[in-house]
């Protein structure tokens, strides 16, 4: 069993790749959540870290920003690939 603390961590690092993907692609907060089909506040709590999406909402993500979802679960962010 994976206890909160590490659900937590794991939420946080997935938060800086949703942020730094969308912001390597030039989107909004907005257009991201729309994608998703979230809302914008829950789509911020995804980039906070403070809560994880599911994986439907992540393959929508990343087939909006035309990435694989294998990008989510890496460790390197895009914005420091060369």
């Amino acid at each position: 069993m994976v206890s909160s603390s590490a659900f937590q961590i794991q939420a946080k690092k997935l938060g800086v790749l949703i942020k730094d993907a969308r912001l390597a692609s030039e989107k909004s907060a907005e257009d991201c959540a729309k994608a998703m089909g979230v809302t914008q506040p829950e789509y911020e709590a995804f980039e906070q870290g403070e809560k994880a999406p599911s994986l439907p909402e992540l393959e929508a993500l990343g087939f909006f920003l035309d990435l694989p979802v294998e990008h989510f679960l890496d460790r390197e962010s895009i914005s420091f690939e060369a």
